[in-house]
């Protein structure tokens, strides 16, 4: 059986996906659109660049887990019950707009350049997903917290796990923006301001309300 406790994370890092997906769409869409060239044979870039996406988060988040495994030994103890507040604390950085304050993780900007340069050498559908698989190293602020669940999973698998689900929840939004008309998401009027917050700050209250619910029930057995 699944530990509830991955569980409980991988669904809030979904949720977190999800409700900063707008956010996700204007540091991401740029990338997916360039994954997504017109003309026919457009479904298998656009194919390649999803699950190139979500393999190379999974990959960062099996890393990340793995460190994290290794501080759980050093301090005798899992990091795991507190990988949903972390992202909860993500989201309420997402709800304030605090995410663009945030610093990047260094160095992984001129990584993503280097790396995109070189995938201009592939053929159309795996330069796409070539291009999917490195939007881990975007430096985008709001990874900190995914990683930092990813780290407190405490394993590869709960790593991977975690990160992956994170990138799922974005999937809708980077779909949208590789077909005709995903622009509209780019909306930047006091609508889709609101629901830059607004979204966030609600998620943040259901991961708050059920890593609660799960705490309380695991202390009662």
């Amino acid at each position: 059986m699944a530990d509830p406790l991955l569980m409980s994370t991988a669904v809030a890092a979904a949720v977190v996906g999800f409700s900063s997906s707008l956010h996700c769409f204007l540091m991401c869409g740029p990338l997916a659109c360039a994954a997504a060239t017109s003309g026919p044979g457009r479904v298998a870039p656009v194919v390649g660049y999803q699950l190139g996406r979500l393999g190379g988060y999974a990959l960062v988040g099996g890393f990340l887990g793995t460190l994290g495994g290794g501080a759980t030994l050093l301090l005798q103890r899992s990091l795991l019950p507190i990988a949903p507040w972390i992202l909860v604390a993500t989201l309420l950085v997402a709800a304030l707009d605090l995410g663009s304050r945030l610093p990047a993780i260094p160095g992984l900007a001129q990584t993503m350049r280097r790396a995109a340069g070189w995938t201009q050498k592939l053929p159309r559908t795996a330069r796409a997903t070539a291009l999917g698989a490195l939007t881990p190293l975007l430096p985008c602020g709001l990874l900190w917290g995914a990683f930092a669940a990813s780290l407190a999973a405490g394993s590869f698998f709960g790593g991977a796990v975690a990160l992956s689900a994170f990138g799922a929840g974005a999937v809708p939004a980077l779909a949208l923006s590789q077909l005709p008309g995903g622009a509209l998401l780019r909306g930047q009027g006091r609508g889709a301001r609101w629901a830059r917050r607004a979204i966030p700050a609600l998620a943040a209250v259901v991961v708050a309300a059920r890593a609660h619910f799960l705490a309380v029930s695991q202390a009662c057995h």
